[in-house]
């Protein structure tokens, strides 16, 4: 990270980024058989909240364009999964552009 040592409120503010990724393995018996991973910028407010939401869709993409048997979506962002039981409260929120494509994505799975 640019001046990460700095801390947020001296850093440059063309450096203040968030990015968001998410990473897929395909396990068997704990043999690692492949792996992938989704890396973005954030677009918009640069937040945490943000980047997390933002991760948590594209690990919910990963899961629907892979083929196993027991798929499995973690976060350890507490804004995430208490949001992620009911999208409808986040529909007005300043980040529902997020929790929008994050709630299609989830349809139909156990998020």
């Amino acid at each position: 990270p640019i001046c990460s040592s700095l801390g947020s409120d001296k850093a440059p503010r063309y450096a203040a980024r968030v990015g968001a990724a998410s990473i897929q393995l395909d396990m068997h018996n704990m043999d690692l058989n492949g792996i992938s991973f989704r890396v973005s910028t954030v677009p918009g407010r640069q937040t945490i909240p943000r980047a997390e939401t933002l991760a948590a869709t594209f690990s919910c993409t990963q899961v629907r364009e892979a083929v196993c048997s027991h798929p499995t979506v973690n976060s350890d962002a507490a804004y995430v999964t208490r949001g992620s039981g009911d999208f409808t409260q986040f529909r007005e929120s300043v980040n529902s552009d997020l929790w929008q494509g994050l709630a299609l994505e989830c349809e139909g799975m156990d998020c």
